[in-house]
Parts: C-alpha cells; sequence; structure tokens
C-alpha cells in the first residue's frame, strides 16, 4: 500500500498542473495524512466539481472539516468510510451529498453553510450499536434540501414523542421528495 502512495504521489508531483485542472475526481483505498485531504481536495484541484471517495479517511475516527467558501464542488461522495464525522462548515456550491455505510455510531454529519445542498443520501445498515441520532438536529443547517433518501438496510426505524422541548419537523413541498428504504417494522419508544 505504501508503494502505491509513493506512485500516486510521484504521478502527481511529475504533473504538477493537472490537479488545479481537474473537474472530477476518484479516489479508492487512500488514507490521507491529517490535514492533507482539505490541502489537495480543496487547495491543490481549485476546480473540482465532483469528488468521490470509496474507503478513503485521515485515520480512524478521524473528522474531516470543509471549511471551502471559494470551492466549485457541486457533488460529494462517500462510501466506506472510516471518518467518524464529516463537518461540512462552508462548501456553498454543494448540491448533492450521498455517505453510503459509516461505521462510527454516532450522526455522521453535520452542516455549516451548505446554501445550494438540494439532495442528500444516506446508506447505513447500522450494524454496530448505533445509539441513534436525530434527523432534524443532523439536517439543521441542511435547509434547502428537497431530495432527501434514507436507506437503512432493514434497521428498525423508531419514532419518540417527545413530551417537554422544542419540536423540529420538516415540511415537504410539492415538488419535493423523502425516500425512505429498507426501514424493518418492530414495535419500539
Amino acid at each position: 500500500m505504501l508503494q502505491k502512495a509513493r506512485d500516486v504521489d510521484g504521478f502527481f508531483s511529475a504533473y504538477p498542473n493537472m490537479l488545479p485542472c481537474l473537474t472530477r475526481l476518484q479516489l479508492y483505498n487512500l488514507r490521507f495524512a491529517e490535514g492533507d485531504i482539505h490541502n489537495v481536495i480543496f487547495d491543490c484541484c481549485k476546480q473540482l466539481q465532483h469528488l468521490s471517495l470509496d474507503h478513503c479517511d485521515a485515520g480512524d475516527c478521524s473528522v474531516w472539516q470543509i471549511d471551502a467558501p471559494n470551492s466549485s464542488l457541486r457533488v460529494l461522495e462517500v462510501r466506506y468510510s472510516y471518518l467518524k464525522r464529516l463537518k461540512v462548515l462552508c462548501l456553498p456550491k454543494l448540491e448533492r451529498l450521498s455517505w453510503q455505510a459509516w461505521m462510527h455510531c454516532e450522526a455522521p454529519l453535520h452542516f455549516g453553510s451548505v446554501p445550494s445542498l438540494k439532495e442528500l443520501f444516506l446508506l447505513c445498515g447500522a450494524h454496530l450499536d448505533h445509539s441513534g441520532f436525530s434527523l432534524s438536529q443532523l439536517l439543521d443547517g441542511a435547509t434547502e434540501i428537497d431530495t432527501l433518501t434514507l436507506n437503512f438496510q432493514g434497521e428498525k426505524l423508531r419514532e419518540k414523542n417527545r413530551r417537554k422541548g422544542p419540536y423540529h419537523a420538516f415540511y415537504f413541498e410539492k415538488d419535493e421528495s423523502m425516500y425512505i428504504w429498507g426501514v424493518g417494522s418492530g414495535q419500539g419508544g
């Protein structure tokens, strides 16, 4: 694996003008050094519009914070990552985010400023001891979503009634969509 990392680094070192011109990038099986993930993707790839990360992270339980107000990124796809959380602090042009199979038992996302985010796709079988998380809390900073797709791969979904405290609800207009796939039926409180 170390040799493959050297090969990739050598390739981009040999062609330094390539990274700033990329508009689409797919990375597989990479572990970035701490802090490098933001530098490589947002500081070096200035025109990047579509990013797919498959089995990529910055170390087990790492948190990736994206604060890229000048980024052109419109699509971000994360698959099978050991990232503990993705904090999208500022990514103004992001329109679609997909996260498939997070490995930790906490909410995988936190949104700051994502004014263009229209589509969110979350897939997780909750095979670990997930304690659950509040969907309204997860979506707190993403106010423009019109398509929300959730796939829990047959796991149980519980609705809890709150008698005290604030109540959050999402109202979908006639042209907005919410898809829930693979939710098992079960009794819960």
